[in-house]
């Protein structure tokens, strides 16, 4: 238990410093890692929406504004998933939720961005269009960590991220079910 106490307290830290070294807001940094579990950021395929206004950058007027962070998961999505948790995280660009695996030392998280949308990633890693639902989306990884990154619209974004103990592969085949669920509940 230690031993995953201090990966993931690693893992948050290399994330949350990742996005300190540009000047650009939101990306990597803003994602939802804590002391329990992994967090992260990632983009969506771009759409012709116009551009965010000034009440849409500050999150005022998004879609995701009253979404409660930890609702993303019902307890029955949480059972199907072999999750347990559900510990909310505010982070200076988003609001998450940390989970754990109920079979391993696994972590799963959800972003809420309410002011960040796919276009505002940061670190550069390599985005893979995907969709999700009815949502464009991208996959990343950051530090082995698999990150699905929802659209809802150009300012904002919803993301599931899992750590599975340095596999990315792993993580990422952990991470679509779980993005698969939680975008039946995004607008």
């Amino acid at each position: 238990m230690k031993r995953s106490l201090l990966l993931a307290s690693t893992v948050a830290v290399l994330v949350m410093s990742l996005g300190a070294c540009t000047s650009k807001t939101g990306g990597i940094a803003g994602g939802s890692p804590t002391t329990s579990s992994t967090g992260g950021s990632g983009p969506s395929s771009r759409s012709s929406s116009p551009p965010a206004t000034s009440s849409s950058k500050s999150g005022a007027s998004s879609p995701t504004k009253n979404i409660a962070t930890c609702s993303l998961l019902t307890s029955g999505d949480m059972s199907s998933l072999q999750l347990t948790g559900g510990t909310e995280s505010n982070l200076t660009s988003s609001r998450g939720c940390d989970y754990h695996y109920t079979s391993n030392t696994y972590s799963f998280g959800t972003a809420i961005y309410d002011a960040l949308g796919v276009k505002d990633i940061q670190g550069n890693p390599q985005l893979q269009p995907v969709k999700i639902g009815n949502h464009d989306a991208v996959q990343f990884v950051v530090s082995s960590i698999c990150i699905i990154a929802i659209k809802v619209t150009e300012s904002s974004r919803v993301e599931v991220s899992v750590a599975a103990n340095g596999d990315a592969q792993k993580a990422c085949s952990l991470a679509r079910p779980g993005a698969e669920i939680v975008e039946k509940k995004l607008p």
